[in-house]
């Protein structure tokens, strides 16, 4: 009987041990779980930070209202003035007309021995003419294009921070503020008209920027126009004061224009509800 309770007590001790052993492990494997997870939380704010851009202090900043005045302004400078597309369509309907005159003429001369060639004459005249019209209505056609543009498109707001070494540009896109940094290294070409600066990028679209001084957020516009100019001593610089457009269409948008700092407002209400629901909850 005594060696039946001794083997009871072994086989009692030895459960207690595992489970014990269990509960160890189980604890262990807690730990290293919620390890994991906090190093992977802050793997995640790290990755954060780094994506973030980094803190800048600007001389000046401004907003511009990219809505219909400022596309077609921007519009018509690139195709009038940058493209020259004035000068290039003049210069093609001129040849197309001496063209058509020199083939007009051989076609009389030749008239007798059955050269038709006067069909092509009638051709390339009717080609001049078309680009003679497109020269007159080529503010037109911009009008109709940005007024279809705008019947589903609302105008978007872009704050530009300046400073010596970048431009940062803020917006808020599909409801989500984003930002980008361009050094003054990349802005390959700057042109001034009295309405607005065009500031080129690696060649492409340009940036633009409002010279209205209601616009200006920080700073003047005078420090605007001194940053600008120091900025682009070594680049090309151009000033266009010549009339740019001839009138203005009234449009009217889906939505209004979303203010950056409306947007901030919108929020931090937002941050606040949900803590003010959360405290509830708890």
């Amino acid at each position: 009987m005594n060696d039946l309770n001794e083997n009871k007590d072994l086989e009692q001790e030895t459960k207690e041990e595992a489970l014990s052993e269990e509960n160890n492990e189980n604890e262990v494997s807690e730990e290293n779980a919620d390890t994991e997870a906090n190093e992977s939380v802050a793997l995640d704010e790290e990755q954060k930070e780094e994506d973030a851009l980094p803190e800048m202090t600007p001389i000046v900043e401004v907003e511009t209202t990219y809505d219909y005045k400022v596309l077609k302004y921007c519009n018509m400078y690139v195709i009038k003035v940058k493209r020259k597309s004035l000068l290039i369509n003049l210069i093609m309907a001129i040849v197309f007309i001496i063209i058509s005159g020199v083939i007009l003429y051989t076609s009389l001369i030749n008239l007798d021995n059955g050269n038709k060639n006067y069909i092509y004459a009638i051709i390339t005249f009717l080609l001049s003419v078309w680009v003679i019209i497109s020269i007159f209505t080529e503010e037109r056609r911009i009008d109709k294009s940005l007024v279809n543009y705008f019947r589903t498109h609302s105008p978007i707001k872009q704050k530009f921070s300046f400073d010596k070494e970048k431009i940062r540009i803020t917006a808020v896109i599909n409801g989500e503020e984003r930002q980008a940094d361009y050094p003054w290294a990349y802005v390959t070409e700057i042109h001034a008209i009295p309405e607005y600066f065009f500031l080129f990028i690696n060649g492409g679209s340009p940036i633009v920027i409002d010279r209205n001084p209601e616009s200006v957020i920080n700073g003047t516009m005078e420090d605007l126009e001194n940053l600008i100019r120091e900025e682009g001593s070594l680049k090309p610089f151009k000033v266009y004061t010549k009339p740019l457009v001839k009138h203005l269409a009234n449009v009217t948008y889906p939505t209004p224009v979303i203010d950056l700092e409306e947007k901030e407002e919108e929020k931090l209400a937002e941050e606040n509800k949900e803590e003010t629901e959360e405290d509830k909850n708890e």
